[in-house]
């Protein structure tokens, strides 16, 4: 089985958050109306390609992204796809256009909303348990054998400590695995067009935010959207 995404953006979170131990990072530029552009890049580990093989019965050598579907689903979704490719076999690079970020995620008007106040412009991120949800939601519906897999929080809505969780993906997958999880990160770089005067998280233990000029880089652990069920706030301002 190979997989399939339904919307840039959501490639990022679906991925990083159905499969983990990958790498996942993005970068996206916004111009004045929020149109951009959208580029990302997720590779996938070893230990979860070999997980991944054995329990769908799959060649590791074929690797695990299908290309066309992409295209096709990200194209179907309004996407103008620019570039899609696999630098290797587990890993996978795609370039794409929006023309409105705040529609990144359909029939949700609170994943990234923009406001103005004055000569300020602001951009609010909400990563919460129904935001993720939602995100995963789209993606096709045989990723729901990974959410069973991953028995997270942020899915089962159950509390759990954070130990607690990689105590039990430990248990049922093994250590490597438990241990790539817990070092595993998304990070997401936004260019917007304007000097960014302040950039924050509600919750500074969810993530950090890292400013310069026009740019913000959000890097959170994947631990923490796993198993925090509170919602987390990135608040972005620029100036013109």
């Amino acid at each position: 089985m190979k997989i399939k995404f339904l919307c840039a953006i959501t490639i990022i979170f679906s991925f990083a958050i159905l499969l983990s131990g990958c790498s996942t990072a993005i970068n996206a530029s916004l111009e004045k109306d929020f149109s951009g552009t959208i580029g990302l890049h997720t590779a996938v580990s070893n230990t979860v390609t070999s997980l991944t093989s054995s329990f769908f019965g799959t060649s590791e050598d074929l690797g695990i992204f299908d290309l066309e579907q992409i295209r096709s689903s990200l194209e179907d979704s309004g996407l103008k796809v620019t570039g899609l490719s696999c630098p290797t076999a587990n890993s996978l690079a795609v370039f794409a256009g929006t023309e409105d970020f705040s529609k990144i995620l359909p029939e949700n008007n609170n994943f990234i909303k923009f406001s103005q106040n004055d000569a300020v412009s602001t951009m609010t991120l909400l990563l919460s348990p129904q935001n993720i949800q939602k995100v995963v939601s789209l993606m096709p519906d045989e990723t729901a054998v990974y959410t069973d897999l991953l028995v997270a929080p942020v899915f089962t809505g159950e509390e759990m400590t954070q130990e607690d969780y990689i105590e039990l993906i430990a248990i049922a997958y093994g250590g490597q695995a438990a241990a790539e999880l817990a070092a595993s990160e998304i990070k997401l770089k936004f260019t917007l067009p304007g000097t960014i005067t302040s950039a924050s998280m509600s919750n500074p233990e969810f993530g950090k935010v890292e400013s310069e000029n026009n740019s913000a880089v959000i890097t959170i652990p994947l631990i923490h959207i796993l198993t925090d069920l509170n919602e987390n706030e990135c608040l972005i301002n620029w100036t013109e």
